[in-house]
């Protein structure tokens, strides 16, 4: 079985909660969209979103352990510190619930980003292995409404990029809500880019997924990507433009639920 593990956001973490759930939404309805049905959608957060459509397959698990508290007079290194804190507990807390189904794998999915419905499918067809990271995936700027980017080493900068061996990803002996990003645990999947070379160290190494895999959604609530990545110059974007844009097909829909945001 695999298992899609999306760590929310509080509700005053951000200025425009209904946004965030529209994207949920989304998010929800393309995990849930797998060809083969081996699967479960977990949802970690501080309190359940409303209104938002919940597809067969999902569970909500809430945490005991308050938001992160965000002063607008603080640091921006700071207030990242807190945000990744808050989420590397949120996917330890759904590790933890997937590690109590055998032989189960793990994906770790941001609560924006898309995945392609032949994941389960695959995961089903090589049960056994230790698992894969995402060599080849999309950008989708969520301004541009018909084309996306092709990205290599998508790894690097998605965190929505690994399916993992339940029992081979690394776990704390003891789960404690106080721990914060200094922690190894709460640290190496939020520093995503890292975890294949550190399962490699650990002798147990993942393949590469060799298909694409899934689209990073680029929008106003990526934390990180609005607050702290600086934007990209008009020569760099035009560029992508040219030799990295993909139409976006019907097909391409199909498969990673790309959808319009609800008003």
């Amino acid at each position: 079985m695999l298992f899609f593990v999306i760590p929310l956001r509080d509700s005053s973490t951000t200025s425009d909660w209904p946004g965030v759930c529209r994207l949920l939404e989304r998010t929800l309805a393309s995990a849930c969209g797998q060809i083969h049905d081996d699967f479960r959608v977990l949802v970690v957060c501080h309190s359940n979103p409303e209104g938002v459509h919940i597809p067969d397959r999902c569970e909500f698990l809430n945490v005991s352990f308050p938001p992160p508290s965000l002063h607008p007079d603080e640091g921006g290194e700071v207030r990242l510190f807190r945000m990744h804190s808050d989420k590397g507990r949120k996917l330890l807390r759904g590790l933890e619930r997937a590690r109590c189904v055998p032989d189960s794998y793990v994906m770790f999915l941001d609560a924006d980003d898309l995945v392609s419905n032949r994941l389960s499918g695959f995961v089903s067809e090589n049960a056994g292995a230790n698992g894969w990271f995402i060599e080849r995936g999309y950008r989708m700027d969520e301004n541009l409404q018909h084309v996306m980017f092709w990205r290599h080493r998508f790894y690097e900068e998605c965190g929505s990029s690994y399916l993992i061996r339940s029992s081979l990803a690394p776990f704390p002996e003891r789960l404690d809500d106080t721990l914060d990003l200094s922690d190894y645990f709460v640290r190496r999947y939020v520093g995503h880019a890292y975890v294949r070379e550190d399962l490699a160290k650990r002798g147990t190494p993942l393949d590469a997924l060799p298909f694409y895999g899934a689209v990073y959604s680029f929008n106003s609530q990526n934390f990180y990507a609005s607050e702290y990545r600086r934007a990209d110059s008009p020569w760099r974007n035009m560029a992508r433009l040219v030799f990295k844009g993909r139409w976006v097909t019907s097909a391409l829909r199909r498969e990673f639920g790309i959808q319009p945001l609800r008003d």
